[in-house]
């Protein structure tokens, strides 16, 4: 197992260093604008930190051509040698580039990866790391991290298995047992399955009335006399920037629902979740407004601790 650190922040990696046993960096355009350093400064000061570690320098030309000039160029200039990784997003030039720097010797990682065909597809190039852009699917509310979690599959539970819910395409991922093997269930055969602690229910989904209004996996916010559910769900979009960048940006769009005498109500905010619970208003009205709950701030947490109370006061 590898752990690198994910940042260009000389001060967040200098306290990273001192307690985690890393072996090595990344970065790319976004992080070095957030820790608000040059490439040249913020390279240098990892350089002092990592000392054998790798560095994964990400290069924002477009062109194949380009982007194997760049390589080569940091390379060179930083004097890394074999603790170079040249970061080469994964388009029709990526790939190209990925093969001529393995051809030169260079080091490679893949990155901007999305689905595990654009990840097979950098491996079959030669790229030494494949870096799917966890990092935009990772909060709670997408789940784009691998974990150990249990699944129900054709009624039958199996526990502690390693997944990954892919929360773009709404399908759960396993490993295979020679670790390599990678296998998308059948959605329609897994029933339910827990990570972090939350568990997902499949619903068939339908346009009538009461009903949720598509299939896949809702996440249960609260189990109770009435439920609370969220649809997680994301899209990859590909806008271009103002230096003309292509760019693939993930886009969150979930949506919320209680369950309440078997119909299902989609929630937008306050007054939506207050409509629904419309037969203890004012004793929720009360609670939400002694417990300070800023529903515009965390919806997820906001509509949990609601229902949970109405459950409370209702029976």
């Amino acid at each position: 197992m590898i752990y690198m650190a994910d940042t260009a922040d000389l001060e967040e990696l200098r306290k990273l260093y001192l307690f985690f046993p890393l072996q090595g960096v990344t970065t790319n355009p976004t992080i070095l604008s957030h820790a608000g350093n040059k490439l040249s400064v913020a390279i240098e000061g990892i350089q002092e930190l990592v000392g054998s570690g790798m560095v994964h320098v990400q290069m924002i030309s477009a062109e194949s051509d380009d982007m194997v000039r760049e390589a080569k160029k940091y390379r060179s200039y930083f004097d890394f040698g074999d603790n170079f990784y040249a970061k080469i997003p994964v388009t029709s030039n990526g790939y190209r580039a990925i093969r001529i720097l393995k051809d030169a010797g260079i080091n490679v990682t893949a990155t901007a990866i999305f689905t595990q065909q654009q990840a097979l597809v950098a491996m079959k190039a030669g790229a030494d790391f494949v870096a799917p852009y966890v990092s935009r699917l990772d909060n709670i509310s997408s789940h784009g991290i691998e974990v150990v979690g249990d699944i129900v599959c054709e009624d039958i539970l199996y526990p502690d298995i390693p997944m990954l819910y892919d929360i773009v395409r709404d399908v759960l991922v396993i490993q295979g047992l020679n670790q390599i093997q990678i296998t998308s269930l059948a959605s329609n055969r897994v029933s339910q399955f827990t990570c972090f602690g939350y568990t997902f229910i499949r619903k068939s989904g339908n346009s009538s009335i009461g009903s949720v209004p598509e299939p896949g996996f809702y996440q249960r916010l609260y189990d109770g006399r009435v439920k609370a559910w969220a649809k997680n769900k994301k899209t990859i979009d590909e806008v271009t920037d103002y230096g003309y960048q292509l760019k693939r940006v993930a886009i969150e769009n979930s949506r919320y629902y209680i369950e309440k005498g078997g119909t299902y109500f989609e929630v937008d905010g306050k007054q939506s979740v207050l409509n629904v619970l419309r037969d203890k208003k004012k004793e929720i009205s009360h609670f939400i407004t002694k417990k300070k709950i800023k529903f515009k701030k965390d919806f997820n947490n906001a509509l949990l601790q609601t229902v949970a109370h109405y459950c409370e006061i209702a029976n």
